[in-house]
């Protein structure tokens, strides 16, 4: 037996052997009782602590520190969890997370790390049912701390509890989504950003823990003839080498799943009714506590693992936040798509901004994001426009969307701040899709494709009361496109192929066939979404949706098409505002428009956060695009 390191624990002592038990060895693993206070049931970790253990103890919660308890809170509490603080009043502090039985509430408490002084202290009741479980996530690139409350229906809430900006605990919704019933524990591995979830008689689910992470969930280890658990998943705990360890305490089991490693497991002998487990750092090892509840009394045991396995390095663009955003669509689901700034001549009326709802038709917001009109006339997918297009009877801001209802073009004049639909044209395709326009210096016309990959351009004509259109041209991508944008300086059109990149051809009519220009990769991962070009002066930019890393590429329009940088959208807690993710369509304007003199970048949010709401668009100041892709302001 190897020597023993003592650690002093009133009244008595605790002993942990090195090397107990092999990693990966057969067989279990020796346990030692672990002598602490009467009443206690679950423990965690205090993280950078140095054997420092948080215990939940009849009615208290205190901090174990070298053997001595120091009372943090007073009630019953379970679901333990901590993470340290960054920021001015975080500096050294620890926040402790727990769910207070009798209230049924979760308690935040701050403390300080050195001397256990308590600096900030929030209480969360959720709305609706009461927590089973709970746990805290950090995330690293800006320092917040968020909460995940998994409640008695199921249902999983999402919470900011710490800005790291302001120093201080917070309480700000950020979304909900459906977890699974019966869950038991749930645990944060923050460097792959990954939430377990103990659902007790089928298994262990991982979640996208991601502000703005999608709600699908993957099964880690479930119980059943394909899967390795025996018996039920009793609780979770995530080291900080982002391993994961699951309790089988039906089964008397120890799961050991690494991130980037074969798993291993443990028989649990001597344990009658192994229901809690908590992890600890032990250099190269990991010392394990386990709550036997027939004893009852804590077992203790270290365990050798191999070398951490790095986690995936991520890339991660640099991140601006939006200026603001509009309302959202009417009902939840794949409904907003894409955008059109509308800039109007002077004295025409107010800049607008036209967002089509694909499930129902045409939104018109202002710039402060408010809705100004809704036109119901259908499934429009996406929409472009032109300043002015001369009929026969007049001239008028046009715009023009892809409407899926009918497979058709619908058409809308925009006069003095306001939209009217002036009618549909037929076109050729089934399934239409996405939409651009093209103004010529003696025509208007309208790129439309279908899912199959093909194109129509349309020279538009007729009168205002009742408008034409006149196919004068067909081709085909590949696979299915959707965005596109054309150039009328260059007559230019730019299309953008989902799973392969963009793709250039000639505006004119008889203008050249379509050429790869731009191929997906790194910076621009599929589906390549919504496009638009930012021009000024002698230079133009390629905005381009880079929907696979829920970012946004940018191109210079000269040959070779090299990219000048890619950027995010994030939340920004002050304004309340959230990050963009999924995003379809987008568009921007060089115009300087009030409180936007460079410009201004709007973009669909497959994803309204903070809190949970139906999609919406988001506002960017161009000044923050060019100050992150290192463009001069007025670029």
């Amino acid at each position: 037996m190897s020597p023993a390191v003592r650690l002093r624990l009133a009244p008595l002592s605790l002993v942990l052997f090195l090397g107990q038990a092999s990693a990966l060895a057969a067989g279990a693993p020796a346990f030692e009782p672990l002598p602490l206070p009467a009443g206690a049931t679950e423990l965690h970790a205090e993280p950078g602590g140095a054997g420092t253990w948080l215990v939940a103890a009849g009615r208290a919660l205190v901090r174990l520190v070298d053997g001595e308890p120091e009372p943090l809170a007073t009630g019953r509490f379970e679901s333990l969890d901590a993470r340290p603080l960054p920021g001015r009043e975080g500096a050294g502090s620890v926040l402790v997370s727990a769910i207070d039985v009798d209230a049924g509430t979760v308690r935040l408490i701050a403390y300080d790390r050195a001397t256990g002084s308590i600096v900030m202290e929030q209480t969360i009741t959720p709305e609706a049912a009461i927590p089973d479980a709970q746990c805290l996530a950090g995330h690293r690139e800006g320092g917040d701390v968020s909460l995940f409350i998994v409640d008695a229906r199921g249902e999983v809430e999402q919470r900011v509890v710490f800005d790291a900006a302001s120093g201080g605990l917070v309480d700000r919704p950020l979304r909900r989504f459906p977890g699974a019933p019966e869950v038991e524990a749930c645990a944060v591995d923050d460097a792959r950003e990954w939430l377990y979830l103990a659902e007790e008689s089928v298994g262990v689910w991982r979640y996208d823990a991601a502000w703005e992470g999608d709600r699908e969930r993957e099964p880690v280890l479930l119980r059943g003839p394909a899967g390795r658990l025996a018996g039920e998943a009793t609780d979770l705990a995530v080291d900080e080498r982002g391993a994961l360890w699951v309790l089988d305490g039906d089964a008397a089991v120890m799961h050991y799943l690494p991130a980037a490693a074969p798993p291993a497991q443990w028989p649990l002998a001597g344990l009658a009714e192994p229901s809690a487990l908590a992890v600890a750092p032990a250099l190269d090892a990991v010392d394990v506590v386990l709550f036997d509840e027939a004893a009852p009394d804590h077992q203790s045991t270290r365990i050798s693992v191999p070398p951490a396995a790095a986690a995936t390095a991520q890339r991660h663009p640099p991140a601006i936040t939006a200026s603001a955003e509009t309302a959202p669509v009417a009902r939840y689901g794949d409904a907003a798509d894409d955008p059109a700034i509308h800039v109007p001549a002077e004295g025409a009326g107010e800049p607008l901004i036209l967002g089509t709802d694909k499930r129902a038709g045409l939104a018109v917001y202002g710039l402060d994001g408010t809705l100004r009109q809704f036109l119901a006339v259908g499934r429009l997918n996406n929409v472009d426009l032109l300043p002015a297009v001369a009929f026969a009877d007049g001239s008028a801001a046009l715009a023009a969307a892809s409407n899926r209802s009918g497979d058709s073009i619908s058409l809308f004049a925009i006069e003095a701040g306001s939209v009217r639909h002036l009618g549909d044209v037929p076109t050729a395709l089934s399934d239409v899709y996405g939409l651009c326009m093209y103004g010529a210096q003696d025509a208007a016309y309208v790129f439309i494709n279908a899912t199959d990959g093909r194109y129509e351009q349309y020279r538009l004509g007729g009168t205002l009361a009742r408008p034409t259109a006149e196919r004068v041209r067909a081709f085909r991508l590949p696979s299915q496109p959707e965005g596109c944008v054309a150039d009328p300086v260059t007559a230019q059109v730019y299309l953008g192929e989902e799973s392969a990149g963009v793709w250039v051809a000639g505006a004119e009519p008889d203008g050249a066939a379509p050429v790869l220009v731009i191929e997906a990769g790194e910076q621009l991962v599929p589906d390549v979404e919504g496009m638009a070009i930012y021009r000024r002066g002698a230079q133009a930019w390629l905005v381009v949706s880079s929907q696979g890393s829920n970012s946004f590429a940018v191109y210079a329009l000269e040959p070779g098409y090299p990219l000048v940088g890619d950027f995010r959208v994030t939340a920004d807690l002050a304004s309340g505002i959230d990050g963009v993710s999924e995003t379809d369509g987008l568009d921007v304007t060089s115009a300087a428009l009030p409180g936007y003199p460079a410009g201004l970048l709007v973009l669909q949010d497959g994803r309204n956060r903070l809190p949970d709401a139906p999609q919406d668009f988001k506002l960017v100041d161009w000044r923050a695009v060019a100050a992150v892709l290192g463009l001069a302001p007025g670029e």
